[in-house]
């Protein structure tokens, strides 16, 4: 019966990502869409320029090469450890 115990949260906060989808303004709604359109609704242009160019280099990775990382994760474990002596 102990085992299961509900779990209590220290440090409670009126910040939850459901509510700040549910009772956000435009800005945070764009935001959630591509990173930045929320601070070039606000006026900061260069700030959400570079946002969006994170963004979109983050993509262009994962495209490019991330895709191909990810395919080889099940065969990290294949290659026998070797003992080496410098």
């Amino acid at each position: 019966m102990g085992i299961f115990k509900k779990r209590v949260n220290e440090f409670p906060t009126p910040y939850t990502c459901t509510k700040a989808i549910r009772e956000g303004g435009l800005e945070t709604k764009l935001s959630m869409v591509l990173m930045g359109l929320g601070n070039m609704v606000h006026g900061q242009i260069v700030k959400g320029l570079l946002y969006l160019a994170v963004e979109v280099a983050y993509i262009v990775f994962m495209v490019v090469n991330g895709a191909g990382f990810l395919a080889m994760l099940p065969s990290l474990g294949s290659v026998p450890q070797k003992e080496i002596w410098d």
